[in-house]
């Protein structure tokens, strides 16, 4: 029979696989993360059982079935308690004093927690008042929350105890000048803090020194010393002081262990390597600096050839294909029309890119730089965007502006596009651009403030990578290169680009140039 179940339990994880267990075989599932939160549930939802965790934070499972009982409305709601082994037997005594019949120990087999919520729900929901136990109830309460709390504490200095003394170990491991003192060194921190009589390193392979073995009787502990790249072998401890078994938590130890000494065995081999080979590693750094260089020219060599290249035979293309619109637009039928459309646009937008990627590839080809005035690149950029301007209604102002040391063609370029965006992505009103630059005590900032649509601020970044558009072409035309050529401009300056923007509340382009790369005007 299907019934509806109630999961509390803190960690979402327990609530999973007892949602899962409780779905395959058939039940509803609904999922609490404390007590809180499950009472309000148990009222809205009037589940037929509730499996809770004890130890949760804000209400533990106690204090929960406490309040539920003392509601008449849901008091008789049927609740078992799937709690930690290690509370199994204050679990099973308070249980019964807050009416809770079945108590379950995490982990549990599937089998076990079925036949136990079948029980649970075989049984008749609680109907008979329980006993005023009020204050024996909160003094066991009280008693077995401070316990487990005053042995969580003990367990967790313990545990800092012990990751503070391996970050020392670690620390000490890396200081050491030579293999031989590492290892030994490494033996004596994992005598200390695993408390094993006998510690043995094995080192497997050429690198390995003579193997130090251990006759000592008794329980035995194995970690491999294993990096992210190799193995290196094993550590082993033996015959732990007490002649108690190792715990899982001493097993945890000698894992941090091997890999602290895994690492500080590379770090090792690493300098004696870098202090045989320093200067054959300066002459393969000089080797493939020149290299990278060499490729970089080479790129951009192939990107100048490719984009110049390709304009003769798409200019042929864009030409005919004009040709057939002029010639037959009209002449066919709507689909043959639509599809002339189509090439002639798509021809255009091809000779607009390999422009752009031309432009692009031709800025580490630069002429040399010279002092201009930045009113004199504003003015050939406001020239060459006479008629954007004109049938835009956009009115351009500036301050006074400094003068620039920079190539004198790639300057006008970086105006001419940051107006030139600035008048494209404009707002209903009339577009105002206003030029400004302001001094630091190392560079001059200059600003292209707009009035247009404006730009999330989360695109800031992004908008000046290569190809990446924030619109479409129906909306906005273009190729996504346009500030991309302004950042690599800016950078060949020495300075840096950005932007400060919100929808609808326009924009402003700051870059920055060296002082020393500049003079007042």
């Amino acid at each position: 029979m299907t019934s509806t179940i109630l999961v509390v339990d803190d960690e979402p994880v327990n609530r999973e696989v007892l949602a899962t267990i409780l779905g395959y075989a058939g039940h509803v599932v609904v999922e609490a993360g404390d007590g809180a939160e499950a009472l309000a549930l148990v009222r809205d939802r009037r589940p037929d059982l509730v499996i809770s965790d004890i130890l949760m934070p804000a209400m533990d499972g106690y204090e929960f079935v406490r309040q539920l009982r003392g509601d008449p409305g849901i008091a008789h709601t049927r609740v078992m308690f799937y709690t930690a082994n290690y509370f199994e037997r204050e679990a099973r005594g308070l249980a019964t004093a807050c009416g809770v019949a079945h108590v379950l120990t995490k982990p549990c087999e599937p089998e076990m927690i079925l036949r136990t919520v079948s029980g649970a729900l075989d049984n008749a929901p609680v109907r008979r008042p329980l006993p005023d136990l009020a204050d024996t109830f909160d003094r066991e309460h009280l008693r077995v929350m401070t316990n487990k709390l005053s042995a969580k504490v003990c367990e967790l200095e313990a545990t800092q105890q012990r990751f503070a003394a391996l970050v020392k170990v670690g620390q000490q491991l890396n200081q050491q000048p030579d293999v031989k003192s590492l290892l030994h060194h490494f033996e004596r921190a994992g005598r200390e803090l695993i408390a094993a009589r006998h510690t043995t390193v094995r080192l497997t392979g050429d690198i390995a020194p003579e193997a130090r073995d251990s006759d000592a009787e008794g329980p035995t502990l194995e970690s491999r010393i294993t990096s992210a790249t190799r193995d290196y072998g094993t550590i082993c401890f033996a015959g732990k002081i007490g002649g108690e078994p190792f715990t899982e938590e001493d097993g945890q130890v000698a894992l941090g262990l091997a890999s602290l000494f895994a690492v500080a065995y590379e770090n090792a081999l690493r300098l004696e390597a870098l202090q045989r080979h320093n200067a054959e590693l300066e002459l393969r750094v000089s080797e493939r600096t020149a290299e990278l260089k060499r490729s970089n020219e080479e790129l951009e060599q192939f990107a100048y050839v490719a984009s110049h290249d390709l304009q003769e035979p798409l200019r042929m293309v864009a030409s005919y294909t004009e040709l057939l619109g002029r010639r037959y637009t009209g002449r066919l039928d709507d689909d043959a029309d639509e599809f002339i459309g189509y090439a002639v646009d798509g021809a255009r937008r091809m000779q607009e890119l390999i422009r752009d990627l031309l432009t692009y590839s031709r800025l580490n080809r630069g002429s040399a730089p010279e002092a201009i005035p930045a009113d004199v690149a504003i003015d050939e950029a406001i020239s060459r965007l006479e008629f954007a301007i004109r049938d835009a209604g956009a009115v351009v102002t500036r301050d006074p502006l400094p003068t620039v040391v920079a190539d004198r063609g790639q300057l006008v370029q970086l105006f001419q596009n940051l107006v030139g965006n600035a008048i494209k992505f404009r707002s209903t009103a009339a577009p105002a651009v206003h030029i400004s630059a302001a001094q630091t005590d190392s560079e001059w900032v200059f600003t292209v403030r707009d009035n247009g649509i404006g730009i999330e601020p989360q695109y800031a970044d992004r908008i000046f990578t290569i190809f990446q558009r924030l619109h479409s072409r129906a909306e906005y035309p273009g190729t996504g290169i346009g500030l991309a050529i302004c950042k690599r401009i800016v950078s060949r300056l020495g300075g840096t680009i950005w932007v400060k923007s919100a929808p609808g509340g326009g924009s402003m382009f700051h870059f920055s140039v060296p002082r020393q790369a500049s003079q007042e005007s």
